[in-house]
């Protein structure tokens, strides 16, 4: 009811900006932009991905013994621990990189990745935790969030662009930053009332 809409408004959210960045800015915005997030989106998929997975795998069983709340933030901090680095390390190196594997350029995009790394630490985090919403049954609350993140990021770049056309880019990096760390904290608060409940209804039995 709620979680395919979710992935199609997520799939907007995130692909639509970069049609529109096309379309407004001056020059190859868009394929430099293109270009970053292929190029991190590789330690997403490893990291996150495996995660993910076996997020997924166990966390349903936390959640009916109570411990789901101690085994998300296990999780975040492993991903803090064993994603952030890699993160860190190839957004650094990137502006000096770049120009030599891709040619000068591409310059551009190393300097996109580099301020696009505040947002890829926030959705590295909650990628693999996002389905928490799901295993509490907040599936509504997630495709909420979703919307949000729609309004925030396409609505926000299309406003931006009617007053300055020169940092559409750094909104978007910006916007989506915003966009996971409300997702963070609304998923943070999910599993702590989750967990009072559980005490809650234990302590009642």
């Amino acid at each position: 009811k709620y979680s395919t809409f979710e992935a199609f408004v997520n799939a907007v959210g995130t692909q639509l900006p970069i049609i529109m960045i096309a379309a407004l800015s001056i020059g190859s915005e868009a394929g430099y932009l293109m270009l970053a997030m292929q190029l991190l989106m590789i330690p997403m998929v490893f990291i996150g991905g495996a995660v993910s997975q076996v997020y997924l795998a166990h966390a349903p069983e936390k959640y009916h013994s109570g411990k789901l709340r101690k085994y998300t933030y296990q999780c975040i901090f492993q991903l803090i621990k064993v994603g952030i680095i890699p993160l860190v390390v190839i957004c650094i190196l990137a502006p000096m990189v770049i120009p030599y594997i891709f040619g000068a350029v591409w310059q551009r995009t190393g300097e996109m990745m580099l301020r696009m790394l505040p947002w890829f630490i926030m959705q590295l985090i909650v990628s693999p935790i996002s389905m928490a919403l799901h295993i509490t049954d907040h599936q509504r609350i997630a495709l909420i969030l979703q919307i949000i993140g729609l309004i925030i990021r396409v609505g926000g770049v299309w406003l931006f662009s009617l007053y300055s056309i020169n940092y559409i880019f750094e909104y978007y990096a910006f916007s989506s930053f915003l966009f996971y760390s409300i997702y963070f904290i609304v998923v943070c608060v999910i599993i702590n009332l989750s967990h009072l409940n559980f005490n809650y209804k234990k302590t009642n039995v």
